[in-house]
């Protein structure tokens, strides 16, 4: 999978930073599935005996939370892969 990460990568001239954003926000994914979120409906129960929060709010809230996390890692990427060279290459031509 790292290599098709890579490959992705150099395709935007930034192989290492599409992995890492790749992996990252798979990361954070996983907090939407349904394992975790049985675990935590069942941490939750433990200490809270009336609690009322449902599995589907849980999974809205990871989804929700998710989408959030992806939207900042895209445009952390965007702003890394795209406009810091060109500021960079701007500053460069403004020295010379």
């Amino acid at each position: 999978m790292m290599t098709l990460q890579q490959s992705i990568g150099a395709s935007l001239d930034n192989s290492l930073l599409f992995a890492a954003v790749q992996n990252s926000a798979a990361g954070y994914a996983v907090f939407t599935s349904s394992a975790i979120v049985v675990l935590t409906m069942t941490i939750a129960k433990n200490f809270e005996r009336n609690s009322v929060v449902s599995e589907h709010q849980l999974v809205s809230f990871g989804l929700k939370s998710a989408f959030f996390i992806y939207l900042a890692l895209v445009l952390g990427f965007w702003a890394t892969s795209l406009i810091v060279p060109k500021i960079l290459h701007h500053s460069q031509q403004l020295l010379l």
